[in-house]
């Protein structure tokens, strides 16, 4: 696959963290598999890893403390990623 940002002819299998705010809290999942350009760093989730980081993310929101300003989770396609 070629890279959109900056046209580098293939990317390669690697690991991201993806960090989203909801609110006051900031979520962090890290070591997401995705397609990485070794150029610009830039990456591609395919769809079933998209919707379980928005699953991950979703369920980290909905059972944060109040007082929880920022989550950490490692990405894991099981339904217990909490328990890891």
């Amino acid at each position: 696959m070629q890279c959109q940002n900056c046209n580098t002819e293939e990317m390669v299998e690697g690991t991201v963290p993806v960090a989203r705010q909801r609110g006051k809290l900031t979520i962090l999942v890290h070591q997401i598999p995705a397609l990485v350009c070794p150029s610009c760093e830039s990456f591609v989730l395919d769809e079933p890893t998209e919707k379980r980081v928005a699953e991950i993310i979703d369920k980290t929101h909905r059972s944060s403390a109040k007082s929880t300003e920022v989550a950490l989770y490692r990405y894991a396609e099981r339904e217990d990623w909490e328990d890891d």
